[in-house]
């Protein structure tokens, strides 16, 4: 039996940390899980102990297929984590070029601010920088 076909006992589940199914499906670039844990209702928006989201995740790690996904199915490409991160900021800080081409090409506003005034160019380092001063 796969992941996508085993019934889930406690779909809103968490770990110590707040991670649930999803999120953890996200942080590993389970495509198929994703898709069946969205399927059956799993919270799309839930989030961590730091207020960080499956799209976060999927953002951080550069799981373009993932964050296209859920951002597909309903996940606000401008939510903000604890410390007031995007996901623009969360890719920007780990310089995933291609998620924020992504996310810039949807419409995720660039000049969004964390917690302490930094937006996503800021955070991000020289690659990044110089695309994000072209867009």
């Amino acid at each position: 039996m796969d992941a996508t076909s085993s019934p889930i006992a406690n779909k809103e589940a968490k770990d110590n940390c707040g991670k649930n199914p999803l999120i953890w499906a996200a942080y590993y670039s389970r495509l198929e899980v994703v898709k069946y844990l969205v399927s059956i209702g799993v919270d799309i928006e839930a989030t961590t102990n730091r207020g960080h989201n499956a799209l976060m995740y999927a953002c951080e790690r550069n799981h373009l297929d993932v964050a296209k996904y859920l951002i597909s199915s309903g996940a606000n490409k401008e939510a903000k984590n604890n410390s007031g991160f995007t996901p623009l900021i969360v890719a920007a800080s780990e310089d995933q070029l291609e998620i924020i081409k992504y996310l810039i090409s949807i419409g995720a506003h660039k000049d969004s601010k964390d917690n302490e005034g930094k937006t996503a160019l800021d955070h991000a380092k020289e690659e990044t920088q110089k695309y994000l001063k072209s867009v």
